[in-house]
C-alpha cells in the first residue's frame, strides 16, 4: 500500500485509514487536515460541521474554565506575595527591636506621635469643612426664607390687584351696557314744522363764504 500523495510505502505506524476509505501517510494526511477539514482525495468532510462546533465550543469552555483557574492562582500568589512582604517587616523591626530596644522605642513614639499629628490634621480639615458647608447651608435658607416671604407679598398683593381691577372692568362694562343704545341711537328725522338744519358753511383761502 501506498500514499495517494506521496507514493510512501504505508506502514502500521504511519499510516491513516479515512472513512471514506482513502489511505494516506500520517504526515501528508495531518498537513492537509491542519488547513482543510476534508480528506485530499475526494473532499468529504473528515468531521461533521455539527460535531465541529460541538468539539470548538467544548474547547472554549474549557479555555474559559482554565483562564479563570489561573487568575485565581494569580490573586492566590499576590495575596501570599503581600503576607511575606508584611511578615519580613515584622521580622526586621523585631531584629531592630532585640538590637537597641530603647533606641527601637524611641523612633517608634516619634513616629506615632508624627501619625497622630496628621490625623490631627485630617480631622482639622474635615471639621472646618463641614463648618463651611453648614454655613453655606444656613445662608441658602435665610435666602430662601426671604425669596419665599417676597413671593407670598408679591402673590397677595397681586391677587388685590386683580380684584380691584376686575371690579373696574364690570362697572365699566355695565355703563357701557347701559348707556349703549342712548349713545348709538339715530336721531329721528325732522318734521315739516322744524327749522331745516343749519347749513355748513366753509371758507376758502380768500376768505370767502362759499355754499
Amino acid at each position: 500500500m501506498e500514499c495517494s500523495v506521496c507514493y510512501t510505502d504505508l506502514t502500521v505506524k504511519n499510516i491513516v485509514n479515512t472513512k471514506c476509505d482513502h489511505l494516506f501517510c500520517k504526515n501528508c494526511f495531518w498537513k492537509w487536515a491542519d488547513q482543510n477539514n476534508s480528506c485530499p482525495m475526494c473532499r468529504k468532510n473528515i468531521i461533521s460541521q455539527t460535531k465541529m462546533m460541538i468539539e470548538e465550543e467544548s474547547i472554549r469552555n474549557n479555555i474559559f474554565s482554565l483562564m479563570e483557574e489561573e487568575t485565581k492562582y494569580y490573586d492566590s500568589i499576590s495575596y501570599l506575595q503581600h503576607e511575606l512582604y508584611e511578615l519580613e517587616d515584622n521580622i526586621f523591626e523585631l531584629r531592630k527591636f532585640r538590637k537597641n530596644p530603647e533606641k527601637y522605642m524611641n523612633e517608634f513614639m516619634k513616629k506615632r506621635k508624627v501619625w497622630i499629628e496628621n490625623v490631627k490634621k485630617e480631622i482639622r480639615k474635615k471639621k472646618d469643612s463641614v463648618i463651611v458647608q453648614l454655613n453655606l447651608y444656613n445662608t441658602l435658607y435665610s435666602n430662601n426664607r426671604e425669596i419665599l416671604s417676597q413671593i407670598k407679598f408679591e402673590k397677595e398683593n397681586v391677587t388685590t390687584d386683580i380684584e380691584v381691577e376686575s371690579i373696574i372692568n364690570e362697572s365699566i362694562l355695565d355703563f357701557e351696557m347701559h348707556y349703549r343704545d342712548q349713545v348709538l341711537v339715530t336721531p329721528p328725522p325732522r318734521s315739516e314744522m322744524q327749522s331745516p338744519p343749519p347749513l355748513i358753511r366753509r371758507t376758502d383761502r380768500t376768505g370767502l363764504n362759499i355754499r
